[in-house]
């Protein structure tokens, strides 16, 4: 099902990945998909290894995106710039021995009508993160988005956090639905 929503890898104080997804971004697509990521960075060599390889992401232009995508089989080439891609942009990162451009989606979040949910991985903080977009309510300084936050642009602000939890703490599948079960 068309779910818009955005999956975020936050480190060194800013958002190293941003990837836009078409499909599921519900908690029981999108959301499972990263809480299942998230059990594989549990321990801190794994987490740490996965960082270095975010580090060596950076964001591609325009341009570079255009030429890429111009490749007969690009979506099998270059999956971080298609949307089929979503929460499994972070597998990729983890598995890949390149070091890869990725389109710099951020400001999706922003738009609170059409981005439904987000999905953060803070390793900086060593979080996992889930909001929800259809917010009309204004974000406040605390709140992660809020420097995307245009009351002037329409009645919807970004994503809205619903639930977050400790890297060193993961819930269970049953207990991560559980915590959106009012927002799915």
């Amino acid at each position: 099902m068309g779910t818009r929503h955005l999956t975020a890898v936050y480190l060194d104080g800013k958002y190293r990945v941003a990837q836009y997804g078409q499909w599921d971004g519900y908690s029981k697509g999108a959301g499972l998909i990263c809480l299942g990521f998230a059990h594989t960075i549990v321990e801190k060599s794994a987490r740490d290894k996965f960082a270095n390889k975010v580090r060596n992401c950076s964001w591609a232009t325009q341009r570079y995106i255009d030429i890429k995508v111009r490749h007969e089989n690009w979506q099998k080439e270059y999956p971080e710039f298609a949307c089929d891609t979503g929460p499994d942009i972070l597998q990729i990162i983890k598995d890949s021995d390149r070091k890869i451009k990725l389109d710099k989606a951020l400001n999706f979040v922003a738009d609170g009508l059409m981005c439904e949910w987000a999905w953060v991985i803070d390793l900086d903080n060593e979080t996992l993160e889930g909001f929800k977009g259809f917010n009309h309510h204004p974000l406040t300084k605390e709140d992660r988005f809020y420097f995307l936050d245009s009351p002037e642009i329409d009645d919807y602000h970004p994503a809205r956090l619903v639930a977050k939890w400790s890297l060193n703490n993961l819930p269970t599948d049953s207990e991560f639905i559980a915590a959106f079960k009012e927002e799915n």
